[in-house]
């Protein structure tokens, strides 16, 4: 590409913004749920672009969010469109839009899906839990559970000795009720461990642990 093409890109789309996106979800899970959609649709409507996407990890190397680096053609008409498609996408609360504009920087709360995250035991069950497990199985039954409660399960991610699912919907003690009795029909979520993601991070209980039969 030439030196002219990239300035006439540049003044395009001038207004850089980041989309701070609160959800444990992998870089390939990040593309297509989030990064892939929004780019076309700005590229379509010729209102900007996707230029890149990030990681970011706590200190113990736990994904907390990832992040959408987008440049946009203006603040108004571009910028709706890019909070309107990541909210229909369902990010997650806690999620915001940075940039700046006359000068000042902006930061802009987005998203209204709370979560649970359900961390399955992956050791310390009976080894014929493991054995007799059909996965692909439980797991249509657990979606069905959770659109009970307008829900969906995301992803699933294998840790060091817990198997992540998270679950998304407009309320996360809903989500937690629809699978409440969840073990006493499926071994394999014995002993998970929950942990909400609300609207309101300091609402009791944070956790909960289901029962081990």
């Amino acid at each position: 590409m030439s030196p002219d093409s990239n300035s006439d890109q540049k003044k395009e789309y001038p207004h850089f913004v980041v989309a701070r996106i609160n959800e444990y979800i992998q870089p390939i899970d990040r593309g297509d749920r989030y990064e892939d959609p929004l780019a076309d649709i700005l590229e379509e409507k010729g209102l900007g672009e996707v230029t890149g996407g990030g990681t970011q990890l706590s200190r113990e190397g736990r994904i907390e969010g990832v992040d959408l680096d987008i440049e946009l053609a203006n603040l108004d008409e571009a910028l709706s469109l890019t909070r309107k498609t990541l909210v229909d996408l369902g990010v997650p609360v806690g999620s915001r839009l940075t940039y700046t504009k006359d000068g000042e920087d902006k930061v802009e709360e987005i998203g209204n899906m709370e979560g649970i995250e359900i961390y399955l035991d992956a050791v310390g069950l009976p080894d014929e839990v493991y054995e007799t497990l059909d996965f692909p199985v439980e797991y249509e039954r657990l979606t069905e559970m959770l659109k009970t409660a307008d829900g969906e399960p995301r992803s699933v991610y294998d840790l060091n000795e817990e198997t992540l699912i998270t679950a998304y919907g407009p309320d996360a003690d809903r989500l937690f009720a629809s699978i409440e009795t969840v073990s006493n029909t499926i071994p394999v979520f014995q002993n998970a461990r929950i942990v909400f993601k609300r609207r309101d991070p300091s609402k009791e209980p944070g956790e909960r642990r289901l029962p081990k039969n």
